[in-house]
């Protein structure tokens, strides 16, 4: 079984890469994957899932770099959810105007109703190629956009977050926790489990939160992660 934090993390990992010389197509996952020079979005999201140990072309098929050969077989093996359904981790196909009827796929990072956030190979950061704009980049794509999600049946849930500390103060045992990994905020306890906010995002859910909330970092430290555990403590101040 595979985390969906680890899809995501491995996927983030990638933002930001883009081929090289810039217009060929040429990239580091192409290559690993033994199929480079082409359109490269679906081989993206099966290098993503393959150093999560999981090779799409032997679950799935051999033509995964086809993206309606894809969704097709991740059909016919009964991972196919509704697009309101989408969780992180989960893959995603889309139908851009002008083009066939499955040009596209990325790797979800959130919906948040009405819209996916995703993580994309070989799109652009902007307005230009959506289906082959040559970088790794985080989208965000209306729900009308989209052709099929699959989601495999091997992606678990977000590790349930360790128990806070015992409370020091009367004050503290009245708080919430807020727990953050390198991914972004990993969830709120007591509370839902929520992925990818943004600091705005988080404002909200704070606001409506009917307990104070106290930032804990946990996993591996960085100085990426410090950051936002700095940022999210003064949200919460």
């Amino acid at each position: 079984m595979t985390p969906r934090s680890a899809i995501i993390a491995t996927a983030l990992g990638d933002v930001g890469t883009t081929e090289w010389p810039p217009g060929s197509n040429r990239t580091r996952f192409g290559a690993r994957w033994g199929l480079n020079g082409v359109p490269w979005c679906a081989i993206w999201v099966g290098d993503v899932y393959q150093r999560n140990g999981h090779d799409l072309r032997a679950e799935l098929t051999p033509e995964w770099a086809y993206t309606p050969a894809g969704l097709a077989a991740g059909r016919r093996a009964g991972w196919a959810v509704r697009h309101q359904d989408a969780r992180p981790g989960d893959i995603v196909f889309f139908n851009f105007p002008g083009g066939e009827a499955v040009d596209h796929v990325g790797i979800v990072e959130s919906n948040i109703g009405g819209v996916l956030r995703t993580i994309e190979g070989n799109t652009s950061p902007g307005d230009g190629s959506q289906a082959d704009g040559g970088g790794v980049w985080r989208r965000q794509r209306d729900w009308s956009l989209v052709a099929g999600v699959l989601s495999p049946p091997y992606l678990t849930d977000l590790t349930t977050p360790p128990p806070p500390p015992p409370a020091t103060t009367e004050q503290e045992s009245d708080m919430g926790f807020l727990v953050v990994d390198n991914v972004g905020i990993f969830s709120v306890s007591p509370g839902p489990i929520v992925v990818g906010l943004t600091l705005q995002e988080f404002a909200a859910v704070k606001d409506r939160s009917s307990v104070p909330v106290k930032v804990m970092p946990q996993g591996p430290g960085s100085l990426e992660l410090q950051g936002l555990v700095k940022a999210m403590a003064k949200v919460t101040s």
